[in-house]
């Protein structure tokens, strides 16, 4: 129990010391960031082997579910929550050098909190406060160091959310007036709302998830994010941010609406509308990337293909399906954090946003550039990269389907095509002879954090049966309804 609620509460305690500790050394927070994410790491190691056993619950206070606030540590959190400390300790590395403010730091830690928190709650209201949480941070640190761009990216990002959180908040008080609980386990246990209503209800919901996973049309922010904020937060927004929000969007579809009951009169065309979603969230994406021109804007607009691939694979609430989207997720957060950071020093190198103006930047620092050409492939899904299996399953399963599900493969051909040309035609020019001097990076901290993610990168695509074992427990898990609602509100510890 105590390792279970350290493993959520270590970045907020340390979060809390960080003031104290800046009036001692102005080095506190940048020291202490790498140090709560190596032990958030440490801890999921040690707790995930017994977890994908057995899943838990958590009870806050005592109070039994649905009375009480319950985490649900299961595949799924405690994989999730692993991952993002991973991702956490290789991002605030690449952060030791540069000189931020101490609230920086207080605000990155909330944020891991944040994302953590999400995969692990069972409460939708908690669940609301959590991503307000997230979403107050994102506006902080997206302006916290370039000025110009990065206010402009958090008020695009303040105006988005303020709307999806409204809506969300109206769904969550109409759900709550017609089913009396709030605990997804209830929820999904009990009557079933009419129609229309529960339509009504979900869609409310749904903006929210749309917003926090960079989906069309509620992405407005994310070009302007990637653009303007620390190429270190950037990373974070795309591997941790877009990643629990696309988890915490399949376990509310997945487990409870398509495997409940409470919404079972509006599946059909919320699963609809869910493949529209996703189908214009990767034709949009992918297009929008192809015509920009400054590289961390053009990732930006990836990721909104790359996330509508996820959303169309949990449109379809089948096991192949859903291990596709997991897997899609699980390549994505190990590629994009990766393209960004080498952007942002590609950026400083060569004093321009824009990647036409990068030429000879791969060529002057083949580590980096040999990573970003690494990484285009697994995003593209070429064979023997981590992306490659998770598009293989999505496409096997879009092509049994019929009318929009048809439809959605063919999105996904044309989005691989179109990914392919921009994402090769960047690389390429990274090695052509560059035009005039550039410097090489000699940051080694960037250096072993591409080795790192690269390497990860090839083995899961050579040996993708490493992480399968994984992801099939996580499949399972969204899958199980039964186990999710006995777990819960069976008791805990």
């Amino acid at each position: 129990m105590i390792l279970e609620t350290l493993f959520l509460i270590v970045p907020l305690i340390a979060a809390f010391t960080v003031p104290l500790g800046s009036i001692f050394s102005k080095k506190y927070g940048r020291f202490l960031s790498p140090a709560v994410y190596l032990a958030g790491l440490i801890l999921g190691i040690i707790i995930l082997p017994d977890i994908l056993l057995n899943s838990k619950n958590l009870l806050m206070g005592g109070w039994k579910a649905p009375y009480g606030i319950n985490l649900y540590y299961s595949p799924l959190s405690v994989g999730a929550g692993t991952l993002i400390y991973l991702m956490g300790f290789f991002i605030s590395l690449n952060d030791l050098n540069k000189e931020r403010k101490a609230n920086y730091q207080l605000l990155f830690q909330l944020f891991i909190f944040a994302n953590v928190g999400m995969v692990l709650t069972g409460d939708l209201f908690n669940l609301f406060v959590l991503i307000e949480i997230a979403s107050i941070t994102t506006i902080s640190l997206t302006a916290s160091v370039n000025q110009a761009w990065g206010s402009r990216g958090s008020l695009k990002y303040l105006i988005s959310a303020g709307l999806t959180s409204m809506l969300m908040l109206t769904g969550i008080g109409l759900l709550y007036s017609a089913a009396g609980t709030l605990n997804m386990a209830h929820l999904s246990s009990g009557g079933v709302l009419g129609a229309s209503f529960g339509l009504l209800i979900l869609v409310l919901i749904f903006t929210a998830f749309f917003f926090e996973a960079e989906l069309f049309p509620f992405n407005a922010w994310v070009p302007e994010v990637y653009q303007g904020a620390s190429s270190p937060f950037s990373a974070a927004v795309a591997g941790i941010g877009s990643m629990t929000a696309g988890l915490v969007l399949a376990r509310f579809w997945v487990t409870i609406t398509a495997q409940g009951a409470v919404f079972q009169g509006s599946i059909q065309k919320m699963g609809n509308i869910l493949l529209l979603v996703g189908i214009a969230s990767v034709l949009f994406g992918e297009l929008a990337a192809l015509r920009e021109k400054k590289l961390k804007k053009l990732l930006g607009f990836s990721s909104v293909g790359q996330m509508g691939l996820a959303v169309l694979a949990f449109a379809l609430p089948v096991e192949n399906a859903v291990y596709a989207g997991l897997f899609i997720l699980f390549a994505h957060t190990l590629a994009k954090p990766l393209l960004l950071l080498i952007a942002g020093k590609f950026a400083e190198i060569t004093g321009s946003n824009n990647w036409k103006e990068m030429q000879g930047a791969g060529r002057k620092n083949p580590v980096l550039g040999a990573a970003f050409i690494i990484a285009s492939l697994s995003l593209m899904g070429i064979p023997f990269f981590a992306g490659f299996w998770g598009k293989l399953e999505l496409l096997r399963s879009l092509f049994s389907g019929s009318g929009l599900i048809s439809a959605g493969a063919v999105a996904v051909l044309t989005a691989v095509v179109i990914e392919g040309a921009y994402l090769m035609r960047i690389g390429h020019h990274f090695f052509i002879s560059p035009e005039r001097e550039l410097k090489s990076s000699k940051n080694w901290i960037l250096s072993v954090t591409v080795i790192v993610f690269s390497v990860l990168i090839l083995w899961v695509g050579i040996c993708p049966e490493t992480i399968m074992g994984v992801l099939k427990k996580v499949t399972a898990d969204l899958m199980d309804n039964a186990v999710y609602i006995k777990n819960i509100l069976g008791g805990g510890i």
